[in-house]
């Protein structure tokens, strides 16, 4: 990147020699990085309670603990330079440039910026948020649910959900069971595997890169996402949730368990933010291409619709390929 003057005088505070500075300034520049590594810093600083943040220019702030005053900034690489000033002796020391969440967090729980009880995926799933409505390990179960009445007395459907946090890109990896409670037992009737990406943390190269990483087909979804809501992606940011499967056990099939399962599932993106749900309505792909298959693909295709359909989904088709179908949760909540 171009080392200009006011970089210099900007950054220099941070810095023990203004060739350290210049070597660190080398390194190539990205506004997405230094968006993720500051927003990460925020997260546990906010997230912490034995510390306290005050933030000084854009990119930069003071973090006060027990001990330090730790004034940090985030260089245009999104790597993180800082000094410590000892409370007590008022000495400056401790300069350290750090690349990558995992070094930074190390360093964090090093100088009492947080407690070690804040675990690293607490913090990036704030991080992906926005703000704290998960641990580590999310475990949700609806106390809303829709009742329903059999010659088995009552019942309703529940989910309850675990997500995990992606260790290459700040995604999470979900999955639901779909929980069929009655008066006298839970029985499991089948699952929900789905991902859930911010959009606000990736740029569409990265959120592409995300979904290929994890199969073809979530690639074209995305894909197929970000090209018919092109529009609302660039003015606010929004966060999505991909749903990669739903199955019901064939001796569930035929009840409404389903569709109340569904139902449940956008509950829980309303408790998360999230703002939309996408999805490819077609079965799983068999390694038949035969006529025969091919004609039951089509039905299945057009049964499929017709059910999501009926929850509120919108179907949408891009250059005359297989259609997918998109849930505005916000407007569910209305």
């Amino acid at each position: 990147m171009k080392i200009t003057e006011e970089l210099r005088q900007y950054y220099l505070p941070y810095f023990q020699t203004m060739k350290d500075l210049e070597k660190a300034l080398f390194f190539e520049d990205s506004a997405l990085n230094q968006k993720k590594a500051f927003a990460f810093i925020k997260s546990a600083a906010e997230k912490s309670l034995i510390s306290s943040i005050r933030y000084t220019k854009e990119a930069t702030g003071v973090i006060s603990t027990n001990k330090y005053e730790v004034h940090f900034a985030v260089l245009p690489s999104g790597d993180l330079v800082y000094y410590t000033v000892n409370k007590n002796t008022k000495k400056k020391g401790n300069y350290h440039r750090v690349m990558q969440l995992e070094s930074i967090y190390n360093h964090l729980t090093k100088l009492g910026v947080i407690n070690e009880s804040t675990g690293f995926f607490d913090i990036l799933n704030d991080m992906v948020f926005g703000e704290a409505v998960l641990k580590s390990s999310f475990m949700q179960k609806a106390s809303n649910v829709d009742s329903i009445t059999n010659e088995d007395g009552w019942s309703s459907i529940s989910i309850t959900s675990s997500m995990t946090v992606d260790l290459e890109f700040p995604i999470l990896n979900g999955s639901s069971q779909i929980v069929l409670n009655m008066e006298d037992k839970e029985i499991r009737v089948g699952y929900i595997h789905f991902r859930i990406y911010n959009s606000y943390q990736l740029s569409r190269f990265e959120l592409l890169d995300a979904a290929d990483a994890l199969s073809g087909d979530e690639e074209w979804l995305m894909s197929a996402f970000l090209d018919a809501f092109e529009e609302e992606i660039e003015e606010w940011s929004p966060k999505c949730l991909t749903l990669d499967r739903i199955l019901v056990e064939p001796v569930y099939r035929n009840k409404g368990y389903g569709k109340l399962a569904i139902k449940e599932l956008v509950k829980l993106c309303e408790i998360l933010g999230v703002d939309y749900i996408v999805l490819k309505p077609s079965p799983v792909e068999e390694a038949d291409f035969s006529d025969k298959a091919k004609a039951q693909r089509k039905e299945d295709i057009k049964r499929l619709v017709s059910f999501y359909d009926q929850l509120g989904f919108d179907i949408y088709s891009l250059n005359e390929e297989e259609p997918f179908m998109v849930l505005n949760v916000n407007e569910q909540c209305e």
